[in-house]
């Protein structure tokens, strides 16, 4: 059995993106609106599975198809124990300080900015987002990236 290459769906991903975006900015970056945004130097935190549907639907391809590559090439953080790519998450930002529950996955900043860089012709120096994790859910993350860089401390809002 060959193995798979992903480098052709990885790059119809990122260009998939970029096309997206240069239409529709408010795709990244705006809490309540966007598909990902970006909560770390290093991580975009996507919200599922509206981002992994939706940059399917974007390149063309199948939905799991997207998944895979993503996960496969690294792009997407994965939990060690079971390869989960998402899990449940409370998160407030401004315009919702008392918060909500989302499934968030963590996407690497490099697949997100070098898509818009290479494929979208803009500069990559996006800001962190207002979204942050509450403060009561450092722990599961922390268990998500065992064995990774977890996002830093500036991701988690401060307890009330």
């Amino acid at each position: 059995m060959p193995l798979t290459d992903y480098a052709e769906t990885l790059d119809r991903l990122q260009k998939g993106l970029a096309a997206q975006y240069e239409k529709f900015p408010g795709i990244l970056n705006e809490p309540g609106t966007s598909v990902a945004l970006k909560i770390d130097q290093n991580y975009w935190l996507a919200v599922e599975p509206l981002f992994s549907t939706s940059l399917a639907k974007w390149s063309g391809v199948f939905p799991e198809t997207a998944l895979t590559t993503l996960t496969r090439t690294g792009n997407m953080i994965t939990r060690a124990s079971d390869r989960a790519h998402s899990l449940l998450l409370a998160v407030t930002w401004p315009g919702r300080p008392q918060g909500a529950e989302i499934l968030a996955s963590f996407v690497l900043a490099e697949f997100v900015e070098r898509a818009i860089s290479l494929y979208g012709g803009r500069d990559v120096a996006h800001t962190l987002s207002d979204l942050k994790v509450m403060a009561g859910e450092r722990g599961k993350v922390q268990a998500f990236f065992e064995g990774k860089t977890p996002p830093g401390k500036w991701v988690y809002a401060a307890p009330r």
